[in-house]
């Protein structure tokens, strides 16, 4: 009996014990509620703890709700059989002394100075012993279990029930916390996804732009070249095609120009002109063999003039041929200019024309000098009369 006192009160202690630590959870899970988690992965962390001690809490309620109603039946039933055994014990004592006294009255009648002499006369020693341990069992029972109910009473001083619909309003409570821990989980865990698509979104937006910059730099770098706004002398691509084509103009047109001058005259483009705000990069000036000194074309006289413009067309008519292959300007007409020329000049140019005239090329010449006239063997003149204007051709073969 009293071992069955002392796992009662073990029992009652234990069950204030889970009593106080769940009220410490919904502590920590108050704390929790209010907690802003930095990420999906804490706050999923945090909900697998609370759910972990919501179920330790619920199996320990559970435990010492057990052990309270099963306490209670324990003492209810001791209770009951404590009064039980009472009453028998009472009852057993009234009999036994109205036996004893009618024993004792038999005894007498019959003969008998003793119970003990009665016994020897109806049973054995060992029946007698028999007997007696078993009432002595019976009232060490009485004894043991008084004990223990004696003892279950002072475990129990000052101690409380338990109100069980307040706890499962606790219960109820926490189990309230863990679904909106949960729901919140639910909010991040989208949120996450949400952020993780906007995060690949513009991760694709961001190669797209950087291959597009890739490819915007390469046509902006082309276009500031084309342009005229790189380097140092912010040359055009129109203007660069242009020099690269009048330079080999001025090439060819020198190889005409250097005899006719005597070896006097060599042409040059005009340095320092190139840029998209010059408007003189195709100027030429015109290198003096004589002196060594290089000056505008512009400073030459009337004849040295001609030598130059002639050459400049003579060079002009041999870079197309060459550049175009197969094609050739088979004609050639040359308007004036030739009165400006000293007798010397007229020779060296006529050579020159001669020269060209002899490679199957068609070369005319519009003058009214008589030298001229005098070295080119198919003519024709135009006379002006009184009746307008006649044409005489004249070939001398």
């Amino acid at each position: 009996k009293r071992n069955l006192e002392e796992k009662k009160a073990q029992n009652l202690k234990s069950k204030h014990e889970n009593i106080a630590e769940l009220s410490a959870a919904e502590a920590t899970l108050d704390g929790l509620a209010a907690l802003e988690y930095e990420s999906w992965s804490v706050a999923s962390k945090v909900c697998e703890q609370a759910k972990t001690k919501f179920k330790e809490i619920e199996d320990e309620l559970n435990n010492a709700l057990n052990a309270r109603d099963k306490a209670s039946n324990d003492e209810a039933s001791l209770d009951a059989k404590l009064h039980e055994q009472h009453k028998n014990l009472n009852k057993m004592q009234d009999e036994e002394k109205s036996l004893k006294e009618k024993f004792e009255d038999l005894l007498s009648i019959n003969g008998f100075s003793s119970e003990k002499d009665f016994l020897e006369f109806i049973v054995d020693e060992n029946t007698v012993s028999k007997t007696q341990k078993e009432i002595n069992d019976y009232r060490e029972n009485v004894k043991s279990i008084t004990d223990q109910l004696e003892t279950a009473k002072e475990y129990a001083k000052g101690k409380t029930f338990v109100d069980i619909d307040e706890l499962q309003k606790q219960v109820l409570s926490v189990d309230d916390k863990v679904k909106t821990i949960n729901d919140r989980q639910h909010v991040i865990k989208n949120r996450r996804q949400s952020n993780s698509d906007i995060f690949q979104n513009i991760s694709d937006r961001k190669n797209r732009y950087e291959n597009a910059k890739k490819e915007y730099d390469v046509c902006q770098k082309l276009y500031k070249l084309v342009k005229g706004d790189t380097g140092k002398a912010k040359i055009t691509l129109e203007q660069y095609i242009q020099v690269a084509g009048f330079d080999r103009i001025i090439a060819a047109a020198n190889r005409r120009l250097f005899p006719m001058s005597d070896g006097q005259y060599e042409l040059y483009r005009q340095e320092g002109a190139l840029g998209k705000r010059s408007n003189t990069f195709l100027d030429l000036e015109v290198l003096d063999n004589y002196t060594g000194h290089k000056r505008p074309v512009g400073n030459l006289s009337g004849g040295e003039s001609f030598k130059a413009s002639l050459s400049l067309a003579l060079g002009l008519s041999d870079t197309i041929s060459s550049n175009l292959g197969g094609i050739q300007m088979d004609a050639l007409f040359i308007d004036e200019g030739f009165g400006t020329l000293d007798k010397s000049s007229i020779e060296s140019t006529m050579k020159t024309l001669l020269t060209l005239s002899e490679s199957n090329k068609l070369v005319g010449i519009i003058s009214h000098r008589e030298e001229l006239m005098e070295n080119i063997p198919q003519q024709i003149r135009v006379s002006k009369g009184k009746d307008g204007s006649t044409i005489k051709i004249e070939t001398e073969l």
